[in-house]
């Protein structure tokens, strides 16, 4: 282990009962294997607002994406079937957890999508910030 940490190969990962990996932090960008099979057990079907294709059917995402610092575990796991994993690339959207754990996503605008008849999140004050300035950001673009 002093080896290891010298040489910097030292990474944290987690495994389940039968010693699988099913967390690898910022060690690995997809989900894979026995990762991907654990974040499919959170779901019934795709996370988008409305949609009810099965998650057998679903991409394994990131909530706040890898490249901005987002963690492969099952934390930060988005389900989505392949129209809305590509549509949320495309138009930019982007997804967050709020304090109770429900996931919401949210346009480039900051205005946050919900299905029809659904409550909005309760957001955490650092959720409720990253909306504003996504707003402020978005007015911003239009005036130049």
């Amino acid at each position: 282990m002093l080896q290891a940490s010298l040489t910097g190969l030292v990474r944290r990962v987690v495994v389940d009962s039968a010693g699988v990996v099913i967390d690898r932090g910022r060690a690995a960008r997809l989900f894979e294997g026995e990762a991907r099979a654990a974040a499919r057990l959170l779901y019934r079907e795709c996370s988008h607002p409305g949609c009810s294709v099965k998650v057998q059917a679903c991409d394994v995402d990131h909530v706040i994406e890898w490249w901005a610092g987002g963690r492969t575990n099952q934390n930060n796991a988005d389900i989505r079937c392949n129209t809305h994993n590509r549509d949320k690339h495309r138009e930019r959207w982007s997804s967050r957890r709020d304090e109770h754990g429900r996931q919401f996503t949210i346009r480039p605008d900051g205005s946050i999508m919900l299905p029809v008849g659904a409550r909005p999140p309760d957001l955490t004050q650092d959720e409720l910030a990253h909306i504003i300035r996504l707003r402020l950001y978005n007015q911003l673009d239009r005036a130049s």
